[in-house]
């Protein structure tokens, strides 16, 4: 029982020095005035992954089948690859002349 306590104790500490890790090795690559936005969007992109893939495990333990969050997941894709293709200037849109 002992190294199970150790285990979760050095887990711990371990786990929580990244909360400081991660915005120094960003800061690291990403330097300059708009730092902030793109750490807040990367770190929303984790927390919106995180969510997703409760959602995943919930679909799947209601329907058994991982096909509806697969659907989902594949909606969501091109969904954004559309809104990326809008947000291009008219001339490098894709079938404009």
């Amino acid at each position: 029982m002992l190294f199970a306590y150790l285990y979760a104790v050095l887990f711990g500490i371990g786990y929580a020095v990244t909360a400081s890790l991660i915005p120094a090795m960003m800061s690291d690559r990403f330097r300059g005035p708009h730092f902030g936005a793109i750490f807040g969007w990367a770190r929303s992109a984790v927390r919106s992954e995180r969510a997703r893939r409760v959602a995943r495990r919930r679909i799947f333990d209601a329907t058994g089948s991982y096909a509806i969050a697969f659907t989902r997941g594949v909606a969501t894709a091109g969904a954004a690859v559309c809104m990326w293709i809008i947000r291009l200037p008219p001339r490098l849109r894709p079938g404009a002349a």
